[in-house]
């Protein structure tokens, strides 16, 4: 490799080209880093909402659950219903790792001995419309809603 002589070497130019264009792209990735994290202490900055900005209700809100069922959407609807019988158990205090399925909760809640005669019909409606192709129909859902209203009255604490 002779800069001053005869002649140069182009691979080592190229080389030299590469590591510049990686130097480059790693300061932008930096920099647009550092951009987001600012805008975002700036948004923060911003302070509450007011709750006078914030219109009241005109009526209670429906559940996920009853709101995706009344657009006609069964399927999700009972995705809906499970997730909110899984936040029921959660809520308990009585924690559901993030990567557990909910047939995982089922055998989770069975080996600590507590009725699970509810849960186990919304975990096979899931998986019968999800899984086994059947159509999601208004009477499945509301079958699936009265066992969600055991569900919450059995994790619901003795007084």
């Amino acid at each position: 490799m002779q800069w001053w002589g005869g002649g140069f070497d182009l691979s080592v130019v190229l080389l030299w080209l590469g590591v510049g264009l990686a130097v480059v792209w790693l300061m932008a990735a930096v920099g647009r880093s550092f951009q987001g994290r600012r805008q975002g202490a700036v948004e923060g900055k911003r302070g509450p909402v007011k709750a006078s900005s914030i219109p009241p209700p005109t009526e209670a809100p429906l559940s996920d659950h009853a709101r995706l069922a009344a657009a006609g959407d069964f399927a999700n609807a009972l995705r809906a219903l499970l997730r909110q019988a899984i936040d029921v158990w959660t809520a308990r205090g009585t924690g559901v790792p993030v990567h557990a399925t909910a047939r995982e909760l089922l055998r989770r809640v069975q080996a600590m001995a507590f009725p699970a005669e509810s849960l186990s019909p919304m975990v096979l409606a899931v998986e019968a419309v999800y899984f086994a192709g059947r159509p999601a129909d208004r009477e499945l859902y509301e079958r699936t809603c009265e066992h969600l209203a055991r569900w919450e009255a059995t994790c619901r604490p003795a007084k």
